[in-house]
């Protein structure tokens, strides 16, 4: 069983539904699951005339969108290997990508074929394709005059499906293969706990979930806009997409949720709503507290993972008792609720930068943290990424302990008493206070328990511990309060900015590096 035999179930099954939705108003389009298989087909078939095989290296340049999912879905029946590159990417990290891991087969709008100018190595794939327009040097896929009964070639299902790349800091990004069967057990498991019904009409933010849906016989709604910056998608379209297809699920980030948000005047409007889940960014209980109020009859879900472990855990927002509410607003971490049981999770000593391991069972017993303890949160699991690509950056993010692959997510946390886990910030972020190791959460949400402040960064910048602050809409933060701040964490300077940086990802995680870059400058 390969990915494509998952959606052919869901096509079997529900040939009439529609499975997916783009645009808003006279831009609206729709596409059955027997047209989407149709039209794959169509392309599956003109692929293996151009001798594209099983297992060849497919870099896709195609915004997010009906045809994107096509040709996922045709590349999937035929054994090819996706690529994709975030197109956050900076700098030479498109390049440093490309020459890593050469494609085979570059498909994409005409307009993506210009990225040659800036990673040289695009120009030397021998296969090159062009969805809409001619590109000089490419092939305009016409598809017109094919067939979709398309004989689907044998390969095994520990071929890779899909390569996907972390946006990086700097040099080359992490690549991460998943195969075919690891996309299988991931389809299962997100399946299993997002709490999916046939009916439901999901306006999904996530690639990742959104193939998931193809599974479960969803009708997925993409969201209208740039998705690239989650942050400054129109809200008003979003707003007309939920009511137009009468929405009954949301995922995406808190960036993204936050939008809809601001749209006070729609929310009665939108009582189909019943499930809203989001991910991709800390999600604090006072955030999820918002949402409910705007969606009072839906279900809150967080969801806390990473690109490597996606999901680790799924908390219902009622499940939040007013203690734990509080805990946050004392800087005592944010919940993020009981670990799935298809992952391991372990809270083990901070070494955060270096490489660790391999440990027999009794030396990794010896790391692990008890309850309550703050350290790194490592997991492993069917879902899990036990190795990049690249191997030589296995070596800071994943270790070896009695025979299993772990994962370092970076993250730091601990679990309570209930084996609940709760979210400290980034290991990288910590910062030495007053003799002891403090991370950042600790402060910053304690900080924004003051509903003035709608972001806090803990940081330090040439030897001073600075608490930088972003004012809640139309508020504004006093001196007074500044003075309070600085004496009640015991900081040397609290300043305030228009905008803190995030990442540019999901734009919802405070891009310290940036923030870092920033006030050095100013200093």
């Amino acid at each position: 069983m390969s990915i494509y035999t998952i959606f052919k179930k869901s096509v079997e099954r529900f040939p009439d539904k529609i499975v997916l939705v783009e645009g808003v108003g006279p831009t609206r389009k729709t596409i059955t699951y027997q047209e989407l298989d149709n039209d794959a087909s169509k392309i599956a078939a003109f692929l293996l005339e151009q001798s594209v095989c099983p297992g060849d290296r497919v870099l896709l340049f195609i915004p997010l969108s009906i045809q994107l999912y096509t040709y996922i879905v045709a590349l999937g029946k035929i054994g090819a290997t996706i690529m994709f590159i975030e197109p956050s990417m900076r700098g030479n990290n498109l390049q440093n990508s490309v020459h890593s891991f050469p494609p085979d087969v570059l498909i994409g709008t005409a307009k993506s074929h210009f990225l040659q100018v800036i990673a040289p190595d695009l120009s030397k794939i021998s296969k090159k394709f062009t969805v809409d327009y001619w590109f000089p040097g490419a092939q305009k896929i016409h598809l017109s005059e094919h067939k979709n009964d398309v004989l689907i070639p044998d390969f095994p299902l520990d071929i890779l499906a899909l390569i996907t790349f972390t946006s990086g800091t700097s040099g080359v990004p992490k690549a991460i293969g998943r195969t075919h069967e690891f996309l299988i057990d991931q389809q299962g498991i997100v399946s299993k706990h997002q709490h999916h019904k046939e009916k439901e009409r999901e306006l999904c933010f996530f690639p990742v979930f959104l193939l998931s849906n193809l599974g479960d016989g969803i009708t997925s709604i993409i969201p209208f806009g740039d998705l690239r910056y989650p942050a400054l998608i129109d809200e008003d379209s979003i707003i007309q997409q939920i009511q137009e297809n009468q929405v009954t699920s949301i995922l995406g980030p808190p960036a993204f949720i936050n939008k809809i948000l601001t749209k006070t005047e729609h929310k009665e409007h939108l009582k189909n709503v019943k499930n809203v889940s989001s991910g991709g960014g800390p999600i604090s209980p006072d955030f999820m507290k918002k949402i409910q109020e705007f969606f009072p009859q839906a279900d809150i879900h967080p969801i806390y993972g990473s690109t490597e472990a996606e999901p680790i855990s799924v908390v219902n927002y009622k499940d939040i008792s007013d203690e734990d509410k509080l805990k946050t607003a004392q800087g005592l971490g944010i919940p993020c609720g009981e670990v799935i049981h298809e992952v391991s999770l372990a809270i083990i000593e901070d070494h955060s930068g270096e490489a660790i391991g391999p440990f027999d069972e009794k030396s990794f017993s010896q790391i692990k943290l008890k309850p309550y303890e703050v350290g790194e949160i490592v997991v492993t699991g069917k879902a899990v990424n036990k190795s990049y690509l690249n191997p030589e950056k296995n070596l800071e993010n994943k270790f070896q302990a009695d025979g299993e692959i772990w994962h370092r997510t970076g993250d730091a946390g601990y679990l309570d008493q209930s084996n609940n886990l709760w979210l400290m910030g980034r290991c990288a972020a910590k910062i030495n206070h007053h003799n002891r190791w403090v991370y950042p959460f600790s402060i910053e949400y304690a900080a924004m328990a003051d509903p003035s402040i709608k972001t806090a960064a803990f940081i330090e910048v040439k030897g001073r511990q600075i608490l930088v602050l972003e004012a809640s809409q139309n508020q504004v933060i006093s001196d007074e309060k500044k003075t309070s701040l600085r004496n009640l964490f015991k900081i040397d300077t609290v300043i305030i900015v228009p905008k803190i940086p995030v990442d540019d990802r999901q734009n919802s995680k405070i891009d310290y590096p940036r923030l870092k870059e920033q006030l050095e400058k100013i200093s």
